[in-house]
């Protein structure tokens, strides 16, 4: 039986896997190991990504200089402006912001705020968290969702502790950025022998701060495990092909959306359903798995209770980007999903990781696979996120799901 824990030990060990980074290629290294122990054949599927690694930013201040956390679609600019705490927003006078740089004290979980903030000329904007996991949030990083790319401006994150010491008056923020082209690769292996396939794809990439314990080493780990319960009894009318995927935190999910189309004529005339495990093995939260297709929502409440998991079942796509999102508009898609987030800067590391857990998902993921039916990939699909798949497919010249086609999306 495949060792989890000592599976996650050597992932951590490695640091971090942002694309270009020794992290990425020792992880890859390890996965192809995991995959030949349980007697399966992994391949690395290369793929070149330009990369821009925030190996850490600076906010200077009259009080000296902080390092803070560099957020994903930030500017690579340094800029200088008058820092100001803001506790409130007020988009009627945000006129006043412009050249100043920013420190908002919590979340920014309205589209409209940030889209203003970015478009007021403000020079940066710093989010303070407190240092702990956010139990009690949904997850609401705004820098990570869609919209955020619509406007391209320094944002970054800092701790509630750390930004006491900042003083108000003339400042600075200058990422430090590294830059280059990263020989990266997809690692893919298969279990079964049918013509119609299963995608199970996760991403084992981090952010360049951070080691991804539950993002996504842990739902990784789901993958081998479910990769070893299915090979000792094989799925009878489908193969599942999993799919370990880069380059999703730096880039929009590249390593899903390369993979995608790299096969594409074999997905689009042989896939059965894409499925993704995502931010798994947390002790805190909830878990939340989420379809596109509603017939499929009984039959993961069914297999959620066999295993005892308590999940929240919904018709919908996966509450953050999914590796499932390039699949979207052509077959039904399941998202494996745990909340809350604390893989990126809170408890980061083996303590938070519940490994009991993660053997029931691994279970639940493989009886989920196993029982995929070839009509699975005509049933109807719900009519899933307007804001996120839309914006993703027709960004990347992907298929637009067919629901999306007869609305505004």
């Amino acid at each position: 039986m495949l060792d989890l824990r000592a599976f996650l030990e050597a992932v951590v060990a490695n640091g971090p896997r942002p694309p270009g980074s020794a992290g990425a290629l020792g992880a890859r290294r390890l996965l192809l190991e995991a995959v030949e122990s349980i007697g399966l054949r992994p391949r690395a599927e290369p793929l070149n990504l330009d990369y821009s690694l925030p190996r850490y930013s600076v906010l200077t201040s009259r009080a000296g200089a902080h390092r803070v956390l560099p957020a994903m679609f930030s500017a690579d600019e340094r800029v200088s402006g008058d820092i100001r705490f803001v506790d409130t927003i007020d988009t009627a006078r945000l006129d006043s912001v412009a050249g100043q740089i920013l420190i908002w004290d919590g979340f920014l979980e309205r589209r409209e705020d940030y889209l203003a903030i970015a478009r007021s000329g403000a020079a940066a904007l710093v989010l303070s968290w407190a240092d702990r996991v956010f139990s009690e949030y949904p997850w609401t990083d705004p820098v990570w969702k869609p919209w955020a790319d619509e406007v391209r401006f320094p944002v970054a994150s800092i701790g509630r502790k750390t930004a006491c010491e900042v003083a108000p008056g003339p400042g600075a923020y200058e990422p430090r950025i590294e830059s280059g082209v990263a020989e990266s690769a997809n690692v893919v292996w298969e279990v079964g022998s049918g013509a119609l396939a299963v995608h199970a794809l996760g991403h084992f990439d981090s952010l360049p701060e951070a080691l991804g314990i539950t993002d996504n080493a842990c739902g990784v780990a789901v993958m081998l495990r479910a990769s070893e319960l299915l090979s000792a009894a094989p799925p009878e009318h489908v193969r599942v092909r999993f799919v370990a995927t880069t380059g999703h935190e730096s880039h929009h999910g590249a390593g899903a959306r390369e993979y995608y189309r790299a096969h594409e004529v074999e997905v689009t005339t042989s896939a059965v359903m894409a499925v993704t495990c995502d931010c798994q093995g947390s002790k805190f939260g909830r878990s939340k798995w989420t379809t596109t297709a509603p017939a499929l929502v009984p039959r993961l409440e069914r297999i959620a209770q066999a295993h005892g998991l308590t999940v929240e079942v919904r018709d919908t796509l996966s509450p953050a980007l999914s590796e499932a999102h390039p699949f979207a508009g052509v077959v039904p898609c399941v998202s494996f999903w745990r909340s809350p987030f604390a893989g990126h800067m809170f408890f980061d590391d083996l303590s938070i990781v519940d490994l009991d857990l993660l053997e029931h998902v691994a279970q639940a993921v493989a009886d989920f696979t196993r029982a995929a039916l070839p009509s699975d990939a005509h049933l109807p699909l719900t009519e899933v996120d307007r804001g996120g798949v839309a914006w993703y497919a027709r960004n990347y010249g992907l298929p637009v799901p067919s629901a999306l086609l007869m609305g505004d999306a």
